[in-house]
């Protein structure tokens, strides 16, 4: 697998490196020469290795030092900043960390609200590309198959996508569900695919194929009309709910993310809440959604997990940060410099981050919890929840139903980042700072997330009427499972 992707990142060097040269056509008026655009590119590849802990994590330095050498040689024809970006962040994504990604340039970011996009949203299932909302003919190509855009095929440019987007190790759940939301915008900026789109549709049931010449639309009325149309599509800014089914013996827990933004109360105080009216109930079993939960605070994915257990347990092993002082600070947006009295030097120079409350031996929350636990999944599940996942996991604590996390096993690059902004081009590069070890209890594959018990791949139609087979399966399991402790 790692062989194909380094294949197709060759393969997309070449390709992107072939559009700047076209780059000129889009309204950007600045153009910068090869050694401006050589300049970034080394600036960028001394950042990641000044600051990145996790840079060789899955990506030995051989290979990170070819694509950047790869992407130098590229760079030998003057080409403005949307032509370097779509160089720049296939190499940065070649890292395969989650946490790291090259960014639009402020000025092209906020053009393209004012661009005209590829008026679909659309689902990734299994490598195809299929229309979940049209904008275009008021949701008559909604369950259509795309099987070419602008006469070039969805798997070409799902190949260009996913390999320059970024994602932990060899995971492709995550980058399957970010390549489906970032579609319309990468057509753009990483295909030069605007205003006009030729293209050839699928019909799943009668096998029907047709072409249709779609008018973009303006990113900005796309969103508008994405949040009338479909506000059940939007990104959730609620931190949990909760219910009880079957006269409370079946506890229903939806963790949206961990970043603890509840106006009323705070995240340790609501998991409280939670615990306690499922105590109260008598519950059996609890089913834990974790879907799309990006991530957030790192101290409540480790108290929602002491919740679960009986016995003292280790959540972190270590943290470590390469240095005390970084010299990419100059072109940082936001400079940090970590405390010295929070850091110990290590033996190989690094420095071992003293100061947080994840590490060391953490205490089991009361009232635990120790009936069945099935936890719904998906590439969405990352960061703070990938950690609580392997906790889970490593623990035999829970039952998995979805797809593979979104995170890594073992851990990951995150926590405090720095954004740079590359003095010529102006593209920004998110460099994350702490290298995340995560205390395991047994060996799992080190590029990979958690896998599920009982995996389950919605179709199209699950999408478009709103089925939800995860949360089917697991209501039956926790059922069966109630259904089998009565018997004994």
């Amino acid at each position: 697998m790692r062989r194909a992707l380094l294949a197709t990142f060759s393969l997309t060097i070449f390709s992107l490196s072939s559009l700047s040269l076209t780059a000129s056509a889009i309204a950007q008026v600045n153009t910068f020469t090869p050694k401006q655009l050589q300049e970034d590119l080394q600036i960028a590849k001394q950042a990641l290795e000044e600051g990145h802990g996790g840079i060789y994590r899955y990506t030995s330095k051989a290979m990170v030092d070819q694509h950047f050498s790869d992407a130098q040689r590229a760079l030998d024809n003057s080409t403005d900043a949307l032509g370097f970006y779509r160089l720049l962040k296939p190499v940065v994504a070649s890292i395969a960390c989650g946490h790291t990604t090259a960014l639009l340039p402020r000025t092209i970011k906020d053009a393209l609200n004012k661009t005209s996009l590829f008026p679909m949203d659309v689902k990734l299932i299994k490598g195809r590309v299929f229309v979940f909302r049209d904008f275009a003919e008021g949701g008559k190509l909604a369950g259509r198959e795309i099987l070419s855009i602008n006469g070039i095929p969805t798997q070409q440019i799902v190949n260009t996508m996913t390999v320059a987007m970024h994602g932990d190790g060899k995971i492709p759940s995550m980058r399957a569900i970010e390549v489906g939301r970032a579609f319309k915008e990468q057509l753009y900026t990483l295909l030069d695919m605007r205003e006009q789109f030729k293209v050839t549709l699928r019909d799943a049931k009668s096998g029907r194929t047709e072409q249709r010449d779609i008018a973009g639309q303006e990113f900005s009325s796309l969103k508008q009309a994405s949040l009338m149309l479909y506000p059940q599509d939007q990104d959730s800014i609620r931190y949990l709910s909760y219910a009880f089914l079957d006269d409370g013996k079946i506890a229903h827990v939806k963790i949206d993310n961990f970043n603890d933004a509840e106006a009323d109360e705070d995240g340790a105080s609501m998991l409280q809440t939670v615990f306690e009216a499922i105590r109260d109930k008598g519950s059996k079993t609890l089913i834990l959604d974790l879907r799309d939960n990006g991530g957030g605070e790192d101290a409540l994915g480790k108290l929602l997990f002491s919740y679960l257990v009986d016995k003292p347990f280790s959540y972190y092993d270590q943290l470590t940060v390469k240095t005390d002082h970084y010299a990419m600070s100059q072109y940082a947006e936001r400079p940090i410099q970590l405390k010295a009295k929070w850091l110990s030097a290590r033996p190989d120079g690094q420095f071992n981050f003293l100061k947080h409350p994840n590490l060391g031996l953490q205490q089991p929350s009361l009232p635990t919890f120790q009936g069945r636990v099935f936890i719904l999944i998906n590439g969405g599940s990352f960061s703070t929840t990938a950690e609580f996942l392997t906790q889970a996991h490593t623990h035999k604590r829970a039952t998995f139903i979805g797809e593979e996390s979104g995170g890594g096993y073992f851990g990951s690059t995150s926590g405090n980042n720095m954004i740079l902004t590359l003095p010529n081009t102006k593209v920004r590069l998110v460099v994350p700072l702490m290298t995340y070890q995560l205390s395991t209890l047994g060996p799992h594959a080190n590029d990979r997330g958690v896998m599920p018990d009982y995996p389950v791949q919605r179709t199209i139609e699950d999408y478009l009427k709103g089925r939800d087979p995860e949360w089917e399966l697991a209501l039956k399991l926790a059922r069966l499972s109630n259904a089998k402790a009565v018997k004994k």
